[in-house]
């Protein structure tokens, strides 16, 4: 049976009153896996996989992870639609 990808949750470790293009943090993801998103660090591509998924498992992601994350950021005003 397979489970259809969606995102559970996001945080925004910014400390800003709003999120914004300033922000960064992780995008949760149903499989277990979570993206970490940073789009004003240069040198990065905004959207990244962090080298594990709390607790110090590593789950891998894939390009629709990648994709469900930026359109879920762009929702949100933290990155360029």
């Amino acid at each position: 049976m397979n489970m259809k990808l969606e995102i559970q949750d996001w945080d925004d470790r910014s400390g800003q009153p709003e999120p914004g293009p300033q922000s960064f943090g992780y995008v949760y993801f149903s499989d277990g896996s979570r993206a970490g998103y940073s789009p004003g660090v240069e040198d990065q591509p905004p959207i990244w996989e962090p080298r594990t998924n709390g607790g110090g498992q590593y789950r891998p992601i894939t390009r629709k992870h990648i994709t469900l994350a930026a359109e879920f950021l762009a929702s949100k005003g933290i990155l360029e639609g």
